[in-house]
Parts: C-alpha cells; sequence; structure tokens
C-alpha cells in the first residue's frame, strides 16, 4: 500500500514540474500576472512558472502586425490604409495591447 502511495506521489510531482516549465519562442515577450496584481515579463527562451500563482496576461509579439482600416472619403469613394505597428517596449505596450486594433482605428 505504501509502495503504491509512494509511486502515485513520485508520478504527481513529475506531472507539477512539467506543467511549471514554459517555452516561450523568439521573437515574444508573455507577461505574467500573480495573484496579488505583481507583473512580471519574461522573454524567449524557458522559464519556471508557477500555474496556481501566475497566469499567462498577455503574449506579445515583437516582430510587428499589420492592420487593415477600410474608411470612407467625403466624396463616397471607398479608401483601404494599411497600418503597421512594432512593439518595442513590452512594459509600457502591456496595459493597452488587447485593444491596440480599436485604438489604432479611432485615430485613423
Amino acid at each position: 500500500m505504501s509502495n503504491q502511495f509512494f509511486w502515485m506521489s513520485v508520478l504527481s510531482l513529475v506531472a507539477f514540474a512539467a506543467v511549471c516549465v514554459r517555452r516561450i519562442p523568439e521573437g515574444q515577450v508573455y507577461s505574467l500576472r500573480r495573484v496579488g496584481g505583481n507583473t512580471r515579463f519574461v522573454g524567449a527562451g524557458v522559464h519556471f512558472v508557477l500555474p496556481l500563482i501566475e497566469r499567462v496576461s498577455h503574449k506579445m509579439s515583437l516582430a510587428g502586425s499589420r492592420i487593415e482600416i477600410p474608411a470612407m472619403l467625403g466624396s463616397g469613394e471607398k479608401c483601404e490604409a494599411s497600418l503597421y505597428f512594432q512593439v518595442l517596449d513590452p512594459q509600457r505596450a502591456d496595459h493597452v495591447i488587447e485593444s491596440v486594433d480599436s485604438l489604432l482605428r479611432a485615430r485613423a
């Protein structure tokens, strides 16, 4: 009975350790938000994340993104614009990364 309990506990510890390791692809930054509200940013590579305490709140690509913006001119003609943006400072972009499409469309 105790042998079975030992192997189940070893198996559960190995499974928990496998869940804690997070691989972040090259060219991306993840913001991890803790239970207390603190945020940390991790770049490319293999990182240790506590799944019960931290969660991934944003996945930001540093390569750049493109948004197509259709518009109508005053004369009734259709026109389209293409807007390219790139995240250079992930700490500053963390607050607006979810609403960047609507923010850029409103200003254009």
